[in-house]
């Protein structure tokens, strides 16, 4: 078992193809495991991800690291820890670590430093590339003064002792799939809408629409449109919704894919499925990037007579983007998304992410590929959000409409001490801040982000906006928050 202290300069050799080359603070130990199906779902350790790993398998045995000390300051002044693996195979390669605290597993995926481009062949025997993926620090300095919210003053401090972080990491390989988009437009299900009866059942065809909204008349309609790689049912709007519905002549709900197309795609879809004949006035809920969807509808599609918004209400939307959606972050998004379903599964009103589609997005990562759209519309700078957040001149039919349209918006700063359990507390800390170093956010979208509708002209007044301190998950698990859309549907 090689033994590692800060005086350690030489990389470790592990295996052949494989060398740990430790941080210059960590005091501690590395050994290989077995069986590398460990920590892929099978049944010999409780350490697989969330669900079992379908596009991935393992491609070196997983390494088992044990730090005795707190690694260094994350924000620089420690060295930088790596694992170096050889690859002898044309394949795409990512890292997962699981992070073993006392409470809890933090899932940490990581790219190669230097990946190979999309169609690069990595030629098999001793003189392949090698890939050097990054091995982040899960504790952070003690001497920093604790903030309030994930900002830059919590992530630095309040550790809690000396911890022994135990941690496993498995190199992964998938074959190359150089079709990698077209498969995940397969895998994405078709858009559809939902309308609530004794629950939700897809509507079928433009008769079952007349059907259930015949024409004729106005019909008051309240929409949910769910966030980022989730669904009706994921983002628990099945569960929360129906408690809006009084008043309405129809509750829907609309699923689409978040990945393989961007929002405006996403929102002309919806309109096509309306029957022309139809008169709709409609409420939308949305949550996170379905914010985005509901904004292009209201401001970037021309209005039509069958869909008439009137308010809109968006809880964690990235109105302005989110970092985590620039590609040299997505391995942060991935190790968020996996972290929250282990860390939130079981909680009311989560609306976790879908781990296929992560999968998936962390497949296209390791080939080089990041052009989906769905993900890339979110990133800060993006086409998408820069033709958004234009003010629509009130001129224009689509000004007059957006000025008629009450927008109001519900915005998040996390803390992480509401996670009573010391390690998990300490160690998600110092994960969040790979993602977010100097703002408040609810772990995926800067706060500041949530309320940034047509700046600097912003149409969203103090008395419509409500701020709390729940995760990007949680917001319709919080009363304060189905009492605030209680209050702006009325």
């Amino acid at each position: 078992m090689p033994l590692f202290g800060p005086s350690s300069k030489q990389p470790i050799d592990l295996t052949p193809r494989t060398k740990l080359k430790p941080a210059s603070s960590w005091s501690g130990s590395a050994e290989m495991a077995s069986p590398p199906s460990a920590t892929l779902g099978g049944d010999e350790m409780n350490t697989s991800i969330p669900v079992p790993m379908q596009l991935f398998a393992p491609a070196e045995e997983p390494i088992i690291l044990d730090i005795q000390r707190t690694p260094g300051v994350v924000l620089g002044g420690d060295e930088q820890a790596e694992l170096e693996f050889q690859p002898t195979e044309e394949a795409a390669f990512a890292l997962i670590q699981m992070i073993q605290t006392p409470h809890g597993t933090i899932y940490d995926c990581t790219l190669p430093m230097a990946a190979p481009p999309p169609a690069a062949t990595l030629a098999p025997g001793p003189d392949s590339t090698s890939l050097r993926f990054p091995i982040h620090p899960m504790m952070l300095d003690r001497d920093q003064p604790a903030g309030g919210t994930l900002g830059v003053g919590e992530i630095i401090g309040d550790v809690v002792g000396d911890m022994v972080f135990k941690r496993i990491l498995q190199i992964v390989k998938s074959p190359f799939d150089r079709a990698i988009l077209d498969t995940i437009r397969r895998f994405e299900d078709e858009p559809r809408v939902l309308a609530f009866r004794d629950s939700f059942q897809p509507l079928e065809g433009f008769e079952a629409w007349r059907a259930l909204l015949p024409p004729g008349e106005e019909r008051r309609v309240l929409l949910f449109i769910h966030g980022f790689s989730s669904s009706t049912k994921g983002s628990s709007g099945a569960t929360f919704l129906p408690q809006l519905g009084a008043g309405y002549d129809a509750v829907l709900s609309y699923d689409h894919p978040t990945v393989s197309h961007d929002p405006l795609e996403n929102a002309r879809n919806l309109v096509a499925m309306i029957p022309e004949d139809l008169r709709l006035s409609v409420d939308i809920v949305a949550h996170s990037r379905g914010g985005l969807v509901a904004r292009s509808l209201i401001e970037l599609l021309d209005p039509v007579d069958q869909f008439v918004p009137q308010k809109l209400i968006t809880h964690g939307s990235p109105h302005r983007g989110t970092r985590l959606a620039e590609q040299q972050r997505w391995d942060r998004l991935i190790s968020i998304g996996l972290t929250a379903a282990e860390w939130l599964t079981m909680a009311a009103g989560a609306a976790v992410w879908i781990p296929m589609t992560l999968e998936y997005i962390l497949k296209a990562a390791s080939q080089g590929i990041f052009a989906l759209p769905g993900i890339s519309a979110m990133a800060p700078n993006s086409d998408f959000l820069q033709k958004l957040n234009v003010s629509a001149d009130p001129a224009t039919l689509a000004g007059a409409l957006q000025s008629r349209v009450r927008y109001a918006t519900v915005t998040s700063a996390f803390s992480a001490f509401g996670i009573s359990e010391a390690g998990f507390r300490e160690a998600f800390k110092a994960f969040a801040a790979q993602a977010f170093i100097d703002a408040p956010n609810d772990l995926i979208v800067p706060t500041a982000s949530m309320n940034a509708i047509d700046i600097p002209t912003s149409i969203v007044p103090p008395d419509r906006q409500l701020r709390t301190a729940v995760s990007h998950f949680g917001y319709f698990d919080n009363e304060e928050v189905i009492a605030f859309m209680r209050e702006q549907l009325v």
